[in-house]
């Protein structure tokens, strides 16, 4: 959340990064907001739209980076398996 709302100097933002907040922590949640603003207006976030055949996932990190979905294994665990409704208690 530090990241997407650049509220580094409150709550548990000094627990996840340290105090001080490191630079590159700071530069990686201005990359992410102007990201996800962009997509909110309409334009590119900066990376290839997704699509199931490619599966391309952008990675926000000091070096940002597009690769294939990194969870491919787990995913493919799951695949075809169909969840059923949970039983609520009454």
């Amino acid at each position: 959340m530090p990241l997407l709302f650049g509220s580094f100097g409150a709550g548990f933002a000094p627990m996840l990064f340290g105090d001080p907040v490191p630079a590159a922590a700071v530069v990686l949640g201005e990359r992410m907001r102007a990201a996800w603003t962009a997509f909110a207006a309409g334009q590119s976030p900066g990376w290839p739209a997704y699509t199931p055949a490619r599966r391309l996932t952008r990675i926000f990190d000091e070096q940002l980076t597009v690769v294939p979905y990194p969870e491919e294994t787990s995913r493919q665990l799951w695949a075809g398996h169909e969840f059923g409704a949970l039983a609520l208690m009454s």
